[in-house]
């Protein structure tokens, strides 16, 4: 498959892309669209969002619509071929406020297709 990879601002590449397996509780997916936003274009002219700097080639774009592939070991989730759309946000789950119920504000959340934390 294809990916849009940034090496550094103005340094777009679209590189052949081989997902690995899914690790236990991941799902992969086919991605069949995907969106461009805000970041992405941060990312491309400037190399970087805010405090957060390409340091390393990162594939681009977070939102993003598909199908399951497969489901690594111990995951759950829908079936292989389902439909789906991704939220590219994934809480820490062990800070105080993960445990309160509050993932939406998790400081230690990492994001698909961000350099917030190294890629």
């Amino acid at each position: 498959m294809h990916a849009c990879v940034i090496h550094a601002a103005q340094d777009l590449r679209v590189e052949e892309f081989t997902p690995s397996a899914p690790a236990p509780g991941e799902v992969a997916v086919t991605v069949a669209l995907g969106g461009i936003c805000g970041s992405d274009l941060h990312y491309y002219r400037h190399g970087r969002v805010g405090d957060f700097t390409v340091r390393e080639p990162m594939v681009l774009g977070h939102e993003i619509v598909g199908h399951v592939a497969a489901l690594g070991p111990g995951a759950e989730g829908p079936a292989a071929g389902t439909p789906v759309a991704v939220h590219p946000a994934t809480p820490c789950d062990h800070c105080a406020e993960c445990d309160a119920g509050r993932r939406n504000v998790c400081a230690g959340t990492r994001y698909l297709g961000s350099a917030a934390r190294t890629p």
